[in-house]
């Protein structure tokens, strides 16, 4: 199976520098995620770094092992995750 999302280079360079710094172990994957989706239907999308847990999807983007939970890849179902920097701002964004 595919990954849903894309990652572009700029955020695979980032994510790795972070994993570097942070000293994570092999056992601690990138999460890709959402948040609300009840009611008012806004959902955040979410990104970080978790250990797998069941009911996870696993991925692999060249050396970047990245889980998504199983039924939240249709919200992030086509879209890119980013690194910005513009001034004094920077971080992950998603797009599309």
């Amino acid at each position: 199976m595919s990954i849903p999302v894309r990652i572009s280079q700029r955020a695979l360079a980032q994510i790795r520098q972070l994993r570097s710094s942070m000293n994570l172990n092999e056992e601690t994957y990138l999460r890709i995620g959402v948040k609300g989706g009840k009611g008012c239907m806004v959902v955040e999308k979410l990104l970080g770094f978790d250990q797998k847990k069941e009911g996870d999807e696993e991925f692999v983007v060249e050396d970047i092992h990245i889980i998504i939970r199983k039924g939240e890849s249709l919200y992030v179902a086509g879209m890119e995750v980013d690194y910005i920097e513009e001034g004094s701002s920077r971080g992950f964004v998603f797009q599309g």
